[in-house]
């Protein structure tokens, strides 16, 4: 009977395993299968400069560049990225800005173009790309804060959508004008979020709660567009005299 017993635990147990190692294999392919060509060729740039990267005391911080690449992946140009926050247009919750790097000092800036002109070739982009690519490249001795992406990238559709949702399950009371709560956060290329904050508080601590519960409690995002860096931070105000195309009209609670 302990034998017999001892079997079915191992065949639940080899069954449960090997479930669990098919659903990885699943979401692997999956994962990969929903990769444009634009990601996945940010994909092969980032493996690139991980394998050509040692710590250096210049890249504790990160440091952005602005990268053009030809057809055949040829580096012809670095320069450092703006610091400045770019604005998106809609305006279904207010003003959405995706936050940029802060500017770093000017021996990290010398040491990045150095390193990204001493490789001299990445991996071609896509032929169906335009000739030349130009990438925003984030470099860091941190994994997590080095990314790759477009520089171009369209992120107005996906705001939309995104600003759509949150304003969907967002309920403040009722206040008056010029109360605007503001919030940070980060969204993962798949649509995940985290470290949601409060970037400014409006005064009115009902008002800021609501504005964290409205991120919180969102519907999933969808994923970013294709060519998207790995993670992007935003800075979202919640303006209560915002209705539609956000001209003047309250909103009724």
């Amino acid at each position: 009977m302990n034998l017999l017993l001892r079997l079915f635990v191992l065949t639940v147990i080899g069954f449960s395993c090997s479930q669990q190692a098919f659903s990885k294999d699943s979401l692997q392919r999956d994962s990969i299968k929903d990769q444009g060509p634009k990601t996945k060729f940010c994909r092969k740039v980032y493996s690139k400069l991980r394998n050509s990267w040692h710590d250096k005391q210049e890249f504790t911080r990160p440091v952005c560049f602005d990268v053009r690449i030809a057809g055949s992946g040829s580096i012809e140009e670095a320069e450092v990225a703006p610091a400045t926050n770019s604005e998106l247009k809609c305006r279904l919750l207010g003003r959405m800005e995706f936050v940029a790097i802060p500017k770093a000092d000017t021996v990290s800036e010398e040491a990045g173009r150095r390193f990204l002109m001493h490789l001299k070739k990445l991996p071609a982009p896509p032929k169906a790309l335009n000739d030349p690519a130009w990438l925003r490249i984030t470099l860091c001795n941190s994994d997590k804060l080095t990314t790759v992406g477009f520089k171009d990238v369209d992120l107005e559709a996906w705001a939309a959508e995104t600003q759509g949702s949150i304003k969907k399950v967002w309920f403040p009371p009722k206040c008056t004008e010029g109360v605007e709560p503001v919030l940070l956060f980060k969204v993962k290329r798949n649509g995940s979020r985290s470290d949601l904050r409060l970037a400014k508080k409006c005064g009115l601590q009902l008002s800021d709660e609501a504005a964290l519960k409205a991120v919180e409690t969102a519907p999933a995002f969808s994923p970013l567009p294709d060519g998207a860096p790995d993670t992007i931070e935003f800075r979202q105000c919640f303006r209560y005299n915002v209705f539609g195309d956000g001209k003047g009209k309250f909103r009724s609670f």
